[in-house]
């Protein structure tokens, strides 16, 4: 619940004050992105707890979040088109969440899209949440062995 809160004062900042004051087109469909972006931070929330299992010391998730942020931009073509580099690269991205949510939120918020012409990204983003869980479910239970 801390992290809807958050995200939904995010949003609330975002729509309601950044976009009106750039200029930025936007759809009238805020329902549709809300559930979008519950989706994806359910994702994001899966990832990081698969990733916390990973790290032995509280610290070291930072580090990594600090090491991998740009790159995590770049590979989500939010700084750097995606047609600029390989397509190798572009299916590495596809792996994390932010792609995914990236293009659900600019074409339902800028794009006039409906929740059913996203479906691709929101499937996308349940098939990651899964396979996260998944993962952390695994890791978890390597790590719990080789507790004394």
């Amino acid at each position: 619940m801390v992290y809807i809160i958050i995200y939904a004062i995010n949003l609330t900042l975002i729509l309601g004050l950044i976009w009106p004051i750039f200029g930025f087109p936007f759809s009238e469909r805020v329902s549709d992105i809300v559930i979008l972006l519950l989706i994806y931070l359910v994702t994001s929330t899966a990832l990081a707890l698969a990733i916390s299992h990973i790290f032995t010391r509280r610290e070291s998730p930072i580090i990594l979040l600090l090491w991998s942020s740009v790159p995590i931009l770049l590979l989500a073509g939010v700084s750097y088109p995606r047609e600029g580099y390989a397509e190798w690269l572009y299916e590495l991205g596809r792996l994390l969440p932010s792609s995914s949510g990236i293009d659900g939120f600019i074409a339902l918020a800028s794009r006039g899209a409906t929740l059913s012409d996203v479906v691709p990204e929101i499937a996308t983003l349940i098939i990651l949440t899964f396979a996260y869980l998944l993962i952390a479910h695994l890791i978890n239970i390597r790590v719990s062995r080789n507790l004394p």
